[in-house]
């Protein structure tokens, strides 16, 4: 896992979900489904962002807040670098290790995965929106035409939607993602206050760009399959986002009015009623959800603002925190060892003290610690985070010796050396060291 981004995505995503579930099974499902709808949203980010390439990022954010100073923002190498996941690119060649190979095979089949999932619910998606409008056999009046501009105008929504009435024993339902569509059945005789309702919930749908979140859902389970924990959010998005356009249709409405409109929505959910990203449908839930949905009708909701928003933080946290399961991959690349000799050259005569120097090749610090340099053939490059010091190098010129002084800075985590500019050189005409 430390090694695939797909796999950490997943994590993180899933990870912040099973929060939102925890603390929403904590209140009791008291919460707005405003609030709650808003904090099932942001598992999406976590589901479909590479996060973990910002790992360094997220760290010194944390410690910049003042938290979790005891995580390091770097692991200190001595010198060794893992290569079960390596690729070497050398004269135009590349070289796999075996679990490289296995890793990229399976990456590979999981992405050939996706891909034929994204195809076969674009052409779903494609073929419902044709039947929807295959389906078409009536037009809606003109005072119902009124009423559905009434009420846009009402919750400022500006996008097109086409209302239209189809001949399928089917519940009112909202869909199309570009072209935005209202059906009604046909053979539904409506009076005016239900027409309402059922108008005000499918533009609630629309107003709520629910549509968008679901093809994004579905954009999820497509590229992470073989997690079933994604099949169980995409259906908790789905049955809050239909609460969401209750509480956004009852807003306005006494408690006789919030009666009709729970007799409304049974007797439309004894319809055909399945539950679907492609198509939002007034009742389209099951029977207990049904319920669900007139006892949140029914109860008056408090905000919990300041607890969401506790709740989010928590779900953010709790994302991030996965990232650190991931080990950003490192790469190699060739580094000539040859340093310039052209120097300004101080000669030293006579017996003075000398500093004692531990190796030949090394580096000082800022904070006086040395590290030796032995190899300068192959050194790792990672995202770097570089400590800046003094870089000395000790050669010996017949009985005498010289050290050149290289302002450097050296990363932290593989411990690269690079050079800034030269500082100065030290000559002994004997070599004391």
């Amino acid at each position: 896992m430390e090694y695939s981004i797909r796999l950490i995505m997943v994590l993180s995503g899933s990870v912040a979900f099973l929060t939102w579930e925890i603390m929403n099974r904590l209140l009791g499902n008291k919460m707005k489904a405003r609030w709650k709808r808003n904090l099932l949203l942001i598992p999406l980010f976590f589901y479909l962002f590479p996060l973990a390439y910002y790992k360094n990022h997220i760290v010194d954010f944390y410690h910049m807040l003042g938290l979790f100073q005891c995580w390091g923002r770097v692991q200190q190498l001595e010198g060794k670098l893992d290569k079960t996941f390596s690729v070497v690119f050398r004269n135009g060649s590349v070289m796999l290790s075996k679990p490289m190979k296995t890793l990229i095979i399976l990456e590979i089949i999981a992405f050939c995965c996706s891909l034929i999932i994204l195809i076969f619910k674009m052409k779903k998606y494609r073929n419902v929106q044709k039947n929807i409008m295959s389906e078409e056999s009536g037009i809606i009046t003109d005072g119902e035409q009124k009423i559905l501009q009434q009420i846009k105008e009402e919750i400022k929504l500006k996008t097109n939607v086409k209302c239209i009435k189809i001949c399928k024993d089917e519940s009112p339902f909202a869909s199309g993602i570009r072209k935005k569509i209202i059906a009604m059945p046909v053979e539904e005789k409506l009076k005016e206050s239900n027409w309402c309702s059922i108008l005000r919930h499918e533009l609630a749908h629309i107003k709520h760009g629910d549509m968008w979140w679901g093809a994004l859902a579905v954009v999820v389970v497509a590229v992470h399959w073989y997690n079933p924990l994604n099949y169980y959010y995409v259906y908790k998005l789905l049955c809050v986002n239909e609460e969401y356009a209750d509480e956004f249709a009852v807003s306005n409405m006494n408690r006789g009015e919030k009666v009709e409109y729970c007799k409304l929505l049974i007797d439309l959910s004894e319809k055909n009623s399945e539950i679907s990203v492609l198509k939002i449908g007034f009742g389209k839930n099951s029977k207990n959800n049904i319920k669900k949905r007139i006892e949140l009708i029914m109860r008056k909701g408090k905000s919990y603002m300041i607890v969401a928003m506790v709740i989010g933080m928590l779900m953010i946290m709790a994302g991030t925190f996965s990232v650190f399961a991931y080990e950003v991959p490192l790469e190699t690349k060739d580094v000539e060892s040859n340093f310039p000799l052209e120097t300004e050259e101080e000669f030293i005569i006579g017996e003075i003290e000398v500093e004692k120097i531990p190796y030949d090749d090394y580096f000082i610090d800022e904070f006086g610690r040395e590290y030796s340099i032995e190899v300068q053939d192959t050194m790792a490059h990672c995202n770097h985070s570089y400590v800046k010091g003094i870089r000395k190098f000790h050669s010996k010129k017949g009985v005498g010796c010289r050290i050149d002084y290289y302002n450097a800075k050296r990363c932290k985590k593989c411990g690269y050396i690079v050079e800034e500019s030269f500082n100065h050189t030290e000559t002994w005409e004997k070599c004391p060291h």
